[in-house]
């Protein structure tokens, strides 16, 4: 059984700079954008900037449609990594996504690893699931007050 259900995501591509000046990428989810970077900013001090959207493909549908997709923007791999994890004192089961740079994808999954609980670990309540896939995306669609928005709240200026 998948953990995630294989489609299109809606992304925000950003580039971000730490406290010692270390760049890097970040792939977030465009509904929780703005609530993200407040986070990153007040939480753990990084600077986001070089926005971008893109529309992140499972592998196999890039695989059948790649053509027509690459024509759109600039093609990056990009994983997603979902984990399912039950939580024992509440009955309840978290999910969580996360979307990755293909070359990170290991140093991300084990960091998100390292915080599972032993004991849930131990167990084996949680379950990850990898997925490859391509964002596409587009830089010169940007405008920066509508990120986070729903894309129905969005109106042309």
């Amino acid at each position: 059984m998948a953990l995630s259900d294989s489609q299109r995501q809606l992304l925000v591509r950003c580039e971000i700079t730490n406290r010692d000046g270390d760049p890097g990428v970040r792939y977030v989810e465009h509904s929780l954008f703005r609530l993200w970077q407040y986070m990153m900013a007040n939480k753990h001090g990084l600077v986001v900037h070089g926005l971008a959207v893109c529309l992140w493909l499972p592998e196999q549908e890039w695989q059948a449609q790649g053509e027509i997709f690459q024509r759109a923007g600039v093609v990056e791999s990009v994983h997603r990594l979902s984990f399912a994890i039950y939580d024992r004192s509440t009955g309840l089961c978290n999910t969580m996504q996360r979307y990755v740079p293909a070359d990170d994808a290991d140093k991300v999954k084990e960091l998100l690893l390292q915080r599972i609980s032993p004991e849930a670990r131990a167990e084996g309540d949680f379950a990850m699931e990898l997925e490859a896939g391509r964002a596409v995306i587009r830089d010169d669609l940007v405008d920066p007050s509508t990120l986070g928005h729903a894309l129905s709240e969005i109106r042309p200026g």
